[in-house]
C-alpha cells in the first residue's frame, strides 16, 4: 500500500482494503464478534488510523481554520475509526442484503468526501 500512496492511487489503497475484507468475510465477521480491550476492532482502528498519518505524510493536510486545532494525528483517528466502522457495518449488515463490494466502495468514497449536510435533505440545516 506504500507504494500505491506514493504514487497518488488512494482509490486503489481503499480499492484493495474492501476487496480484501470482502474475499475474506467469514473471518472477519468472527473477528469483530471479539470485544474489548485489544479487540480486533481496536488493533484494526489502530492500524486504519497508522495508514491515515501515512498519507498525511505523504500529502499535507488543508489549512482549515474550523479544525485547526486538531492534531493530523486526532483527524487520523476520526478516519480511522470512520473506516473501520464502515467495514464493520457493511459484514455485519451489508452481507444480509446482499450488497456487492464495489457498492461499499462507493458508498465509503461518498462517506469520505462529503459531510453530514450532503446526506440529509434538509435545505437549510441550522445547526
Amino acid at each position: 500500500m506504500e507504494n500505491l500512496i506514493s504514487v497518488d492511487l488512494l482509490g486503489e489503497v481503499v480499492s484493495m482494503i474492501f476487496i480484501y475484507f470482502d474475499r475474506h468475510m467469514a473471518f472477519y465477521q468472527r473477528a469483530f464478534e471479539t470485544e474489548g480491550q485489544n479487540s480486533f476492532e481496536e488493533i484494526l482502528t489502530l492500524k486504519m488510523t497508522a495508514l491515515v498519518e501515512r498519507i498525511f505524510d505523504q500529502y499535507p493536510m488543508r489549512d482549515f481554520e474550523a479544525v485547526s486545532f486538531f492534531s493530523s494525528q486526532s483527524i487520523s483517528h476520526y478516519y480511522g475509526i470512520v473506516t473501520v466502522i464502515i467495514i464493520k457495518l457493511w459484514l455485519q449488515e451489508g452481507t444480509k442484503r446482499n450488497t456487492d463490494v464495489d457498492q461499499v466502495i462507493s458508498a465509503y468514497k461518498f462517506f469520505a468526501t462529503h459531510s453530514f449536510d450532503d446526506v440529509i435533505d434538509i435545505e437549510n440545516p441550522n445547526y
